[in-house]
């Protein structure tokens, strides 16, 4: 039936996606001139206590690599930048930025997007950091 093929489609797609996410990690761990300095986790940046270390962190990086940057207190900055009270009011309000979200995916997706990110994090289980961003999706 035409909503079968569809189904087939959006699970290709999906599986195609996934493959291509993790295919471009595996692309950036073998330039020869690329380090990853760190991973920029947008859930973890708009955190009141993650964002400013990620702050501070970002700055080491890119002054390590020549780059002029900001020698001013992080949280103040951090905070200027989240938008000040307000984005933080939402924070404590609502810990999980996405209250009104409802998955795009049905609970068969989600089983395999899960088996997909296990085994992404066994694959580099190495890569703490990474592991660390995986356990938390």
């Amino acid at each position: 039936t035409p909503e079968d093929n569809w189904r087939d489609e959006r699970n290709k797609l999906l599986e195609s996606a996934i493959q291509g996410w993790k295919e471009q990690y595996r692309a950036w761990l073998t330039l020869k001139d690329y380090k990853i300095g760190m991973y920029f986790v947008y859930e973890d940046f708009m955190h009141p206590d993650l964002g400013p270390q990620m702050l501070v962190k970002l700055s080491e990086i890119l002054k390590d690599a020549g780059f002029p940057t900001a020698d001013d207190d992080m949280e103040c900055l951090w905070y200027q930048m989240v938008g000040k009270e307000e984005a933080l009011r939402k924070y404590y309000d609502h810990p999980y930025p996405y209250t009104d979200y409802i998955p795009g995916y049905t609970s068969e997706q989600q089983k395999v997007l899960l088996q997909d990110m296990q085994s992404f994090q066994e694959e580099f289980k190495e890569d703490t950091e990474l592991g660390r961003i995986l356990q938390g999706y």
